[in-house]
């Protein structure tokens, strides 16, 4: 029978903080982009999207809570839930609901949905009222309105007739939500660094002034919008070392402040540079996965194998003796814990379907080696599943490949976390599936093995 370590108090805490959760809608990111969308009116998309992300991660607010190891939040509360405007009316449910009397005012001052909803939220007054302000804005500005010039014909006739309402029924038009199903390069950020990247648009760039010729000028402007988009990342991650280190400043526990020293110290390096430790590499991925929900509505950014990108980093921390398999539990517990919190406000009708704490943040676990095809599990598959299973967390979801070689380990501990949070992990063949993807998708191997 496998048997799961403790957890620590902190981590208990926190997980009971956040499986009890009251979402609060804020205003913040809206109020930011409407700014910057006014400021770059007439740049090109290509150039004027990452120009106005610069102007969220300069501004948006950098929250620390008391008990965090890994830190993060999509705006000024730990709750918060964004509004993207420039994706539509994906907020005016929410400021109609209260309009309506459906949200009731109670004594925190806030409104608050129906207790018969599966997801609990609040809005202020203060925040209804910034929401609705920029609303004209939007009318006919929105990424989904330029939709509207695409519309096949015929498709108003089956609107009027009832056979579709898409547009119409979600508020956003045509294009109503950004490219899902995303996985971004968690092991490119880590190993390289957002400055590297910086540095390789920025070296582009300077060979080629004065002498932008025929395709050159395409490059130019993906180099420039990339160059954008690092420069913003570091000025992001930059601002949370800072919000760190200040909290670091004022604690008086002893204990507490080391720690807290060392996360700036690490958001610092985070910043420009590649990952140094295990923390680093966890704090890392938590901060590239908010850069990308806070950028645009809903991308659905899978974080892909985490076991595999994180564990080099663990092994290199267990080896020279700066940190312990209890610690990195805790670190691991920290990480989901911290990214199950990004989930978002959504009307009961959505929840009806895709659940309740739905974020699809979709993570995978063991499989095998790309390059040798061996067994791939390793000491942060068991990590993950421990997270899942004894904190009773049903997001991120989990898919747990097994093979021939699989230990027999790997098979104890996931039906013992399964027999305490069900439904998870998701238990995936490599032996069927790597083969199927190569035959009927035409993956090379490397590819269907990764």
């Amino acid at each position: 029978m496998y048997e799961f370590r403790p957890v620590t108090d902190r981590i208990w805490k926190m997980r009971e903080r956040i499986r009890d959760r009251v979402i609060h809608c804020d205003a913040e990111r809206a109020l930011i982009i409407t700014e910057a969308s006014k400021k770059y009116e007439n740049i090109v998309p290509i150039i004027k999207r990452p120009l106005m992300f610069q102007e969220i991660a300069k501004k948006i607010t950098t929250l620390v809570d008391d008990d965090e190891i890994i830190v993060g939040s999509k705006g000024p509360y730990f709750f918060s839930s964004p509004a993207y405007p420039e994706w539509g009316r994906t907020s005016e449910w929410i400021t109609s609901a209260v309009r309506r009397g459906e949200w009731t005012l109670r004594e925190d001052g806030l409104y608050h949905n129906p207790d018969s909803e599966q997801v609990r939220m609040c809005i202020s007054e203060e925040e209804c009222q910034a929401l609705e302000s920029i609303q004209d804005y939007w009318r006919g500005r929105t990424i989904g309105a330029t939709a509207d010039a695409w519309q096949p014909e015929g498709f108003d006739e089956l609107v009027r007739l009832g056979v579709c309402d898409y547009g119409d029924r979600s508020g956003t038009g045509l294009i109503g939500l950004s490219a899902g199903h995303l996985v971004a390069g968690y092991p490119k950020i880590l190993k390289v660094g957002y400055k590297a990247i910086w540095q390789e648009a920025t070296d582009w760039i300077n060979s080629h002034r004065g002498n932008l010729m025929g395709e050159d000028m395409d490059k130019y402007m993906f180099y420039k919008s990339a160059q954008i988009a690092a420069e913003s990342a570091m000025i992001f991650v930059k601002r949370y070392a800072d919000a760190v280190a200040a909290k670091a400043a004022e604690c008086k526990d002893p204990k507490r402040k080391a720690e807290l020293e060392f996360m700036a110290d690490g958001l610092l390096n985070l910043s420009e540079n590649p990952a140094r430790n295990f923390w680093e590499a966890c704090q890392g991925v938590v901060m590239y996965q908010l850069l990308i929900t806070l950028e645009t509505l809903f991308p659905s950014p899978s974080l892909g194998r985490f076991d595999q990108y994180t564990w080099p980093y663990l092994k290199k921390d267990l080896e020279e003796g700066r940190l312990t398999m209890e610690q990195a539990q805790e670190i691991v517990d920290a990480f989901f814990l911290k990214i199950n919190c990004f989930y978002s406000a959504a009307p009961s009708k959505l929840v009806t379907i895709t659940g309740a704490g739905n974020t699809y943040q979709h993570t995978t676990l063991g499989g095998v080696d790309p390059d040798t095809g061996e067994d791939a599990t390793n000491p942060v598959t068991y990590m993950v599943l421990e997270t899942i299973g004894r904190l009773k967390l049903h997001d991120p979801t989990i898919s747990l490949r097994f093979n021939k070689n699989s230990p027999d380990k790997l098979w104890e501990c996931a039906i013992a976390t399964t027999r305490l949070v069900g439904g998870l992990p998701l238990y995936q063949n490599d032996e069927v599936i790597i083969p199927t993807v190569m035959a009927e998708r035409g993956f090379d191997l490397h590819d269907a093995r990764d």
